[in-house]
């Protein structure tokens, strides 16, 4: 079983419609993903919410409660959990941390989330966690090259010493009407470019899982 803590120590960065679309490429019709939202916003269960559909999971659980819920989704055989967590929680972050195979950290391409992300990988780092940054929300390329604020904001992050994946989420409307209809961009429309950026970084996750697993 691997475990995803999507987290950020800003608002807005994009946590739980990242949680919402991860959870719907690591689920199975036989194997549904676990989801749980440590948001007091409940953003995450709100959508979840508005699906007809029996994966992913959504588990009721606290952060006292939340090694416990780990182990019990481990010992009924789930593949994957991802949890959402609240951007300003430190404990409620750590804790959701402690349980992550994976820290992914997204964030837009801007000098407060570019701290946040430091912040936040700091964390990461402290509790000896693998973490991962995304950028999220980027502006369309020009020209066939990256925007230069996506430029600006990699070189950064790799200053900083954050690791970033090669993917990055544009800033489409179809990632935006998904969410609201209860759905994943994949599932709405499965050959558009949401649905390949998604894709892309779902399959950097998992091969840097497996990575981790060989190591």
């Amino acid at each position: 079983m691997k475990v995803v803590t999507i987290a950020s120590r800003k608002g807005g960065s994009g946590k739980s419609t990242l949680a919402a679309h991860m959870s719907v490429l690591g689920s199975r019709p036989e194997d549904p993903a676990v989801l749980i939202d440590l948001d007091p916003q409940r953003s995450l269960t709100d959508w979840w919410g508005l699906r007809r559909n029996d994966a992913p999971l959504l588990v009721d659980a606290t952060v006292n409660h939340l090694l416990d819920t780990i182990r019990l989704a481990k010992t009924e055989g789930v593949g994957w959990v991802f949890i959402d967590t609240p951007p300003h929680a430190q404990a409620d972050i750590s804790a959701a941390m402690r349980v992550a195979d994976l820290v992914l950290i997204p964030l837009r391409p801007s000098f407060f989330d570019l701290k946040a992300a430091e912040g936040t990988l700091q964390m990461a780092r402290a509790l000896n966690r693998t973490a991962l940054a995304v950028l999220n929300a980027v502006p369309p390329p020009r020209f066939f090259s990256e925007a230069s604020v996506v430029r600006d904001a990699r070189a950064v992050l790799e200053e900083l010493g954050v690791p970033l994946a090669n993917s990055t989420l544009g800033d489409r409307s179809m990632f935006r009407h998904a969410i609201l209809a209860g759905k994943s961009a994949v599932e709405m429309e499965p050959y558009g470019k949401a649905a390949a950026e998604i894709r892309a970084l779902w399959g950097e996750v998992c091969g840097r899982l497996l990575v981790e697993a060989a190591a």
